[in-house]
């Protein structure tokens, strides 16, 4: 079986392809190379992209996933951690200091340090001093932790979400299906889960929000493995040589990834 990063990977870049191919690609789980910002954070901790608005990052075992928003069409909103219709949404700008004014100190994603704008470039990351401070992203200083608002504290930020807006937006999902509970992704960052009702169909949940998907012709969802695969639609039973057949494939593409 791959890991739990790989399939993820997995399934977003194949988020339009119901039956999930064999994954042996390691390209998209390497961090991205100038910073690994998972180091050392929990699993499951949210970082917006730093190339597409309609993609976030999440932490798996230390290593940044990038996945992509669902339903197809919403994006990440990098204040809330949500993903929401592009209206609602504010997105992460790496150009921020083309929009500040020179010598303005602008937050980084992490909140031990900042940047300085210069001539519409930021500078390299600012670690706060004294150590154990950090960086207060309403007031622009370094504080103590327990006069911070950190960007990104949802509870506390007040800069608007969508130009002429003076408050944070709730999260405004799309409309859930309705053949399946309204809260069936709820505490799930990135998972695929069977579909209550039609084995023929899957649930994708991303961020607590699910999609429903359909697997190909003739083929059934696999709880057990989280794929669709050869089986019997009109009575949901799985095919136990499909099954074999595609464990030893797995297998046998693990061992080719530890090789390597």
């Amino acid at each position: 079986m791959t890991s739990w990063g790989l399939f993820a990977v997995c399934l977003l870049t194949n988020s339009t392809t119901t039956s999930r191919p064999p994954c042996n690609s390691t390209e998209s789980t390497t961090p991205i190379p100038s910073r690994n910002r998972c180091t050392d954070l929990p699993d499951d901790t949210l970082f917006p992209s730093l190339n597409d608005c309609s993609f976030f990052v999440t932490c798996q075992d230390g290593l940044e996933m990038e996945l992509e928003c669902r339903p197809e069409g919403t994006k990440f909103d990098h204040v809330r951690e949500v993903c929401d219709h592009p209206e609602n949404v504010e997105c992460y700008n790496p150009d921020r200091c083309e929009l500040e004014e020179d010598g303005s100190i602008i937050p980084s994603e992490t909140c031990t340090n900042f940047h300085i704008c210069r001539n519409g470039v930021k500078s390299d990351e600012i670690t706060c001093v004294p150590e154990g401070t950090l960086f207060d992203y309403n007031r622009r200083v370094c504080d103590h932790p327990e006069n911070v608002v950190c960007w990104g504290d949802e509870a506390e930020v007040t800069e608007p979400t969508t130009e002429g807006s003076g408050t944070t937006l709730e999260p405004t999902r799309p409309p859930v299906p309705e053949d399946i509970p309204s809260d069936i992704c709820r505490g799930i960052v990135i998972d695929i889960l069977p579909h209550p009702g039609d084995c023929t169909q899957f649930v994708v949940c991303v961020l607590g929000q699910p999609s429903v998907d359909s697997c190909p012709p003739d083929y059934i969802f696999y709880p057990q493995i989280g794929v669709c695969g050869y089986g019997n639609t009109e009575t949901c039973e799985i095919d136990p040589r499909w099954l074999e057949d595609y464990m030893r494939e797995q297998e046998r593409l693990e061992m080719e990834a530890m090789s390597a």
